[in-house]
């Protein structure tokens, strides 16, 4: 298994799409550490569909996603990590296949869950089209 930063990968990306993919979750850590929602908004297309842990088989749009994810910065100090991560490809897609791991420090709470992200490169860019627990 190979480990980056707070991402541990079941194969390293090798391709550069894969890398590009793997680069999406790395800037979703980096918004939690820095509490921006301005780089969640970067990896998320604009007409993504995201699944919260707590409202889970409802779709928020990104901008709800990321006001949603604003009260929990607020309220917080949560720390993500990925790990078990697979990125395999489908067409034009990217999915990437993960344990979760987000930590909120200021109550001491842990909580983990298979997610999966599905990715579409839109204008030469990769961005998360749907976000997902499995």
């Amino acid at each position: 298994m190979s480990k980056i930063a707070h991402i541990e990968f079941f194969e390293k990306p090798v391709t550069n799409d894969e890398k590009e993919v793997a680069k999406l979750l790395g800037i979703l850590i980096k918004a939690f550490e820095k509490k921006d929602a301005l780089l969640f908004d970067s990896v998320y297309s604009d007409d993504a569909e995201i699944e919260s842990l707590s409202q889970r088989d409802t779709t928020m749009s990104k901008k709800e996603y990321i006001e949603y994810m604003t009260k929990i910065f607020d309220s917080s100090h949560p720390r993500l990590t990925f790990s078990d991560v697979f990125i395999r490809f489908e067409k034009e897609n990217a999915i990437i296949h993960c344990l979760n791991k987000l930590k909120k420090t200021g109550a001491m709470i842990q909580q983990v869950s298979n997610r999966q992200y599905v990715c579409k490169k839109k204008g030469g860019i990769w961005r998360i089209i749907k976000a997902y627990y499995i």
